[in-house]
This record gives C-alpha cells, sequence and structure tokens, in this order.
C-alpha cells in the first residue's frame, strides 16, 4: 500500500465517515429516477457503492433497489464496522460489505460484474486517481453505469474550503500537526463560512429545507430524532465530518478539463453531467449567447457552465465503445 492511501487509511480508521449514522432514502431515489429517464428499471441490479464508508448511502441504495444486490466496499475497517451495525439496525438484507482498496484488488474476480457503480466522494481521495477510474470501469459491465460524484474545482463551497485549510496550515505552522488541533482551529473560525452549512443557524435551515424534499423518508427522519433525542449534533458538530470537509489526508479538486482528461486516459467516456446544467437557457436571456453556446462541444458548454454557475460534478460515466 502507498503512503498516500495508508495514511488516507489511517484517517478512516480514526475518524468514520459520515458521522451521524441517518439514512437518507433521498439519496437511493434520485438516482433511481435518474436511471428511470434512461428507461433503466433497475431491477435485479448489482450494484456497488465504491468507498460506502459508515454505510449511510449505501443503505440507501439498498433500500430504494429492494430486488437488487448492492455491496459496499470501504478501505477503512472502522467504516465498514458501523456501516454493518447500520445495516443489521436497518434490517437490510441486500447487502453485503467486502474491505476493499480501491487501487490494489482482483481485477479479474470483478471484471464486468456491475450494472451499476455509485462513487459518491472517493476519486478525488485516491492516491492514484486515473487508475481509481479505470479499475472501476472494468469492474462495470459493458453497458454498465458509473455515477461519480468528484469535488469542484471552481464551486464556492471548495474555494473557501481550501481557504479554511490554508488558514489552518498557517495558524498550525508552528506546531506538527494533528487532526485534533485542526479540528479545534476550525471549530473556532466555523462561523466564518459562508458557503456551506457550517455554523448552527446554516445548518438547521439546510436541514429544514432538507426534510421537506419529496424524496426524503420524513418518517424514519422524525423516529431517528426521537430515538436520539438529546444526542443530536449539527453536522458540523461531529469531528469526522470537520475531518473529512477541511483537514483530509489526499484530495484533488476537478475542473471539467481534469474529468474529461483523466476519464478518457482511463478507457471510460461521459454519458452526461447532472451538474453543472447542460442547458444555458434558465440562466442567459440573450439569443446571441444562447446561439454562440450551442454551437459549442459537449466540452466546451460544460467548460463554460461550471465557470457561470456553482458547479457541483455529478456526473454518470460509461465504458468507452
Amino acid at each position: 500500500m502507498d503512503a498516500v492511501t495508508k495514511s488516507v487509511k489511517e484517517m478512516y480508521e480514526k475518524y468514520p465517515f459520515p458521522a451521524c449514522n441517518m439514512i437518507n432514502v433521498a439519496y437511493g431515489k434520485r438516482i433511481r429516477n435518474d436511471l428511470k429517464n434512461r428507461d433503466l428499471s433497475c431491477n435485479g441490479f448489482k450494484i456497488l457503492d465504491a468507498g460506502c464508508g459508515s454505510g449511510e448511502k449505501v443503505i440507501s441504495l439498498a433500500k430504494v433497489f429492494p430486488d437488487s444486490e448492492v455491496i459496499g466496499w470501504d478501505i477503512s475497517g472502522a467504516s465498514l464496522g458501523k456501516a454493518r451495525a447500520l445495516a443489521e439496525q436497518e434490517k437490510v438484507s441486500n447487502i453485503k460489505f467486502e474491505n476493499v482498496n480501491l487501487l490494489d484488488f482482483d481485477l479479474e474476480q470483478y471484471k464486468d460484474n456491475f450494472d451499476l457503480i455509485i462513487s459518491w466522494g472517493v476519486i478525488h481521495h485516491l492516491a492514484d486517481t486515473v487508475k481509481g477510474f479505470r479499475n472501476l470501469g472494468i469492474c462495470l459491465k459493458p453497458t454498465g453505469l458509473l455515477y461519480a460524484w468528484l469535488y469542484a474545482l471552481h464551486s464556492l463551497q471548495r474555494i473557501e474550503t481550501r481557504l479554511v485549510r490554508e488558514a489552518a496550515d498557517v495558524l498550525l505552522q508552528k506546531e506538527e500537526f494533528s487532526y485534533e488541533k485542526g479540528v479545534k482551529v476550525v471549530n473556532a473560525v466555523k462561523k466564518l463560512i459562508k458557503t456551506l452549512n457550517y455554523g448552527g443557524k446554516r445548518d438547521f435551515l439546510m436541514h429544514l429545507k432538507w426534510f421537506f424534499d419529496k424524496d426524503v423518508d420524513k418518517r424514519q427522519i422524525l423516529a431517528h430524532v426521537f430515538k436520539h433525542a438529546g444526542k443530536l449534533k449539527y453536522g458540523s458538530d461531529y469531528d469526522a465530518n470537520i475531518v473529512d470537509a477541511f483537514l483530509h489526508a489526499n484530495v484533488k479538486d476537478y475542473s471539467i478539463r481534469m474529468i474529461f482528461e483523466e476519464t478518457e486516459a482511463a478507457g471510460l467516456e461521459i454519458v452526461d453531467f447532472i451538474e453543472p446544467p447542460v442547458k444555458i437557457e434558465p440562466f442567459v436571456d440573450s439569443d446571441y449567447v444562447i446561439k454562440l453556446y450551442n454551437n459549442l462541444s459537449f466540452r466546451d458548454k460544460m467548460e463554460v457552465m461550471e465557470r457561470l454557475v456553482n458547479p457541483g460534478n455529478h456526473l454518470f460515466l460509461a465504458r468507452r465503445k
């Protein structure tokens, strides 16, 4: 195991992520809706969550796709321990977990194996991101899809996250770095953060808005709140969430150009982006600009949109034919 991967593994062994262990079925429902829009029923699928962490999202997938076999891979034993306990608590039976390093596993065993691979916020933490893309592409069936989310270089959230990390590095420059010291610094300055739900009021308002999302299972959320009454914390109060967001052992932020270059090098092709949006008409009231935009290639359109809207880099990929 290379030094970077080892440091990431050690971080997640100490700070399993996500921290709160509340199932958000809206995550699985949105992926299901995206797939239905592609005329895919998803019944009997074999689904992989590549980098499932402590299990919140992969268990959401298992609940939303009950007729599918769902597998969660993660490099952290501590995270997988929490994921297995959460799956047992939720009485989910169509799921299993495996301790896998995405850069070093038996590719022959999993070649052409999965109909759908989810990699949400994982590839940008790998020591070799192109190899990570390539390995997951090999695991896809020829007709399969890879749904990825990558940190967006030009998003306001990532810009502010980088600035907070840089401020912490300067503040701690005369001391030996530790996650504990970094958490103290971020906790002290997080009220200054403007674009993320760090700080009680913004965190509360974000969760209130999220609660009324049509895809959220409100009964499950209320049951979780009552069960843990007096113990609940804002997401920004969990050390693991702060470490993952601001103090990560390895991270890469992606521009659209980088995504095209790395996925092409990995033998993948981009099916489409969910964020940034492809269409410019909802944002620009100018026939002249719309005409200029519509004459661009798909790649150039995405490079324009990543600079004009706040991108999130959610995208679907497939093996290049």
